[in-house]
């Protein structure tokens, strides 16, 4: 039986959000979705590394070769004999 007072209050305020899901229920697909997001963080964040380290990679790459391309010394050549 819905009292008195609960009738007035949803009158006012409309219906509970989340309708008959239980609070803890909802704590816990929270502290779901955080661990999700830190791990796409996580994994966002190794992603960005690695091509930043690619990146920089295939720019000295292709320094060398258009160093050796054109016969430029660069400071990473070896000496030549």
């Amino acid at each position: 039986m819905v009292s008195e007072f609960s009738t007035w209050f949803v009158a006012q305020h409309g219906s509970r959000p989340g309708g008959k899901v239980p609070t803890w229920k909802l704590r816990e697909d929270v502290e779901l979705a955080r661990r999700g997001l830190r791990s796409a963080e996580i994994l966002l964040a190794a992603r960005e590394e690695y091509d930043a380290r690619e990146t920089s990679a295939l720019y000295a790459w292709n320094a060398r070769s258009n160093a050796e391309a054109t016969g430029s010394p660069t400071s990473s050549a070896s000496p030549v004999d």
